[in-house]
């Protein structure tokens, strides 16, 4: 019994590594884009979505990576390894 539970202890722990993606697809989108130093006009029109909605995915970004501003956005953003090259 102890070396079930052990094993499903390891399988939850795996799947749970290996879903822990900090932020969505849009939302790495739209870190891109501002690393790019695209404005939130720019990136709204590069995106098809509205400006609101590119302040949304940003503050959602600023808040899962928790940071005070864009500087540390960007660092941290580069440690965790999710800017594309």
């Amino acid at each position: 019994l102890h070396a079930i539970q052990k094993r499903m202890n390891e399988k939850g722990t795996k799947s749970k590594k290996s879903s822990n993606e900090p932020l969505t697809d849009r939302e790495r989108e739209v870190l891109q884009l501002v690393c790019q130093q695209l404005t939130t006009d720019e990136i709204a029109e590069k995106l098809f979505i509205s400006e609101r909605t590119v302040e949304a995915h940003r503050g959602n970004i600023m808040k899962k990576l928790q940071a005070k501003n864009m500087a540390e956005l960007i660092k941290k953003a580069m440690n965790m390894g999710l800017l594309e090259s």
